[in-house]
């Protein structure tokens, strides 16, 4: 067996570098929309959609990947259930997507961090500080409102 170094690991050990908890921003009063994090390499936002709801998802310029949590997704003419994902290519409008039944899943894709985050989470009231928050150790959207 592999000698333990406890010793060693204890004084490696950096606890200013721990995770901490990033609180997410609601996009809208019916918390259909809450923006978890963004940095320069990815968004995620979390979606929260009753059953019939239709959403737009996708933009130019970045892929999206929808991932379904619980529930099932109609992401245009594919059907998604817990578990599974499907990949939304850059294209010139939003492609439609319902609830078959309550549906929570996350949508990650490649953010403009001003327009995708900073705008988005001001229209829906939120602070810079919130914004800022969001970026977590990064530091990325902090320095956006700087």
């Amino acid at each position: 067996p592999r000698e333990m170094h406890l010793q060693q690991g204890e004084e490696a050990i950096r606890t200013e570098l721990r995770p901490r908890q990033i609180p997410g921003v609601r996009l809208d009063s019916a918390s259909v929309r809450e923006i978890l994090t963004g940095c320069r390499y990815f968004a995620l936002e979390k979606l929260t959609l009753p059953k019939g709801n239709e959403i737009g998802i996708g933009q130019k310029g970045t892929p999206n990947v929808v991932t379904v949590l619980s529930g099932q997704l109609a992401v245009d003419e594919l059907e998604i259930t817990s578990g599974a994902s499907a990949v939304i290519w850059p294209g010139s409008k939003p492609v439609r997507c319902v609830a078959g039944e309550r549906t929570v899943a996350l949508r990650a894709w490649v953010p403009d961090l001003q327009h995708d985050i900073a705008v988005r989470v001001r229209a829906a009231g939120g602070l810079d500080s919130d914004i800022a928050a969001l970026g977590g150790m990064t530091g990325d959207l902090e320095r956006l409102l700087d």
